[in-house]
């Protein structure tokens, strides 16, 4: 089985916590039975509370600056969940472009759905697959447009896992977005885009991730 560690450089702090992945690309991923998935949804269902953290910027070092918000999340079935009041400025901070950033910053605190997908139960994991957030008429350069952020879909590094390293055991996910849609548009500056070098320097591709944290 081909093992990887999530990208969470930008969550360093809870390196003791670090999710791991047992996903693979071989033959032998066969899938959860149904009383398995049942088992992970049982474990992780229900409401929870913690922050989203993300990536403000680089200090003068090239040290990225972060920042989080309170937020919390249901886990309304095994196969959807849904994280609530997640505040706009959270989300711009995945967006490259500053006018666009700026606008989407003094929008409302959003509810993002996701689809879900159990994938493991030694660590228990599953995928998230956030539904894309749209923002219509939002208004930037005298003008009025329909703003969308995309995420990932299905990805290796866009999951959740529960943490049985401490107690009571905690859920820790990222969500990685991946475009940005103007008037129904892909617009090519619009992401933080991954090892985008042409920045600071390379751990720039942190600022597309974001990561929630279970706070008991």
């Amino acid at each position: 089985m081909k093992k990887f560690k999530l990208l969470t450089l930008f969550f360093a702090a809870f390196a003791a916590l670090t999710l791991t992945s047992c996903l693979n690309d071989d033959d032998d991923n066969t899938g959860l039975t149904t009383e398995q998935i049942q088992m992970a949804y049982n474990a992780t269902r229900g409401s929870h509370s913690g922050k989203i953290y993300y990536t403000t910027g680089f200090n003068k070092d090239g040290k990225d600056v972060k920042d989080s918000a309170v937020v919390s999340w249901d886990v309304t079935s095994d196969t959807v969940m849904y994280i609530n009041n997640v505040p706009s400025k959270v989300l711009a901070s995945v967006i490259a472009d500053d006018d666009i950033r700026a606008a989407v910053e003094t929008q409302g605190p959003q509810r993002i759905k996701c689809y879900i997908n159990y994938i493991n139960v030694s660590p228990i994991q599953w995928l998230v697959n956030p539904v894309s957030v749209s923002f219509d008429n939002l208004e930037y350069n005298g003008a009025k447009h329909k703003v969308t952020i995309a995420f990932y879909a299905n990805s290796n590094y866009s999951f959740g896992q529960l943490i049985t390293s401490v107690t009571p055991n905690i859920q820790m996910m990222q969500f990685i977005a991946g475009a940005l849609y103007v008037d129904d548009k892909i617009n090519s500056e619009g992401i933080n885009f991954l090892y985008d070098t042409s920045k600071v320097n390379v751990s720039n591709y942190r600022m597309r991730y974001l990561v929630l944290k279970e706070i008991l």
